[in-house]
């Protein structure tokens, strides 16, 4: 007997947490260097991917974790759907806002979401 949900339970929950918590359309962009053919590179920002988010306010707890990273930049938590491509230093546009995704939450065991620090550029 398994303790715990089947793969197929465990996407389904993912996909109803996901419906729930994700109100928000959000691209996430990457940089890329190409080489310019004078020795040096051009940096563009690229579309990775647009998906669905949910924003929330990170716990006191969470920002003292990660305060080496973050220090005192104003920061959001997004939650993304598994599957994500998402990395430190990427892009994420939401709504008029742009954020520099700080930390890539590590995913745990049943995971429904991804989670990420992020802190608008200004």
């Amino acid at each position: 007997m398994s303790c715990g949900p089947t793969a197929t339970e465990l996407a389904q929950i993912q996909a109803d947490i996901t419906n729930l918590v994700c109100d928000k359309t959000c691209s996430i962009y990457r940089k890329t260097k190409t080489a310019d053919g004078m020795g040096s590179a051009t940096e563009a920002w690229g579309l990775v991917e647009t998906t669905v988010v949910g924003m929330v306010e990170p716990s006191s707890g969470l920002l003292q974790n990660y305060d080496y990273v973050i220090g005192s930049l104003e920061t959001v938590q997004l939650h993304l759907p598994i599957g994500t491509d998402i990395e430190v230093d990427d892009h994420a546009a939401i709504e008029g806002q742009t954020f520099n995704v700080h930390v890539v939450l590590t995913p745990r065991s049943y995971q429904t979401l991804l989670t990420v620090l992020v802190a608008e550029l200004k």
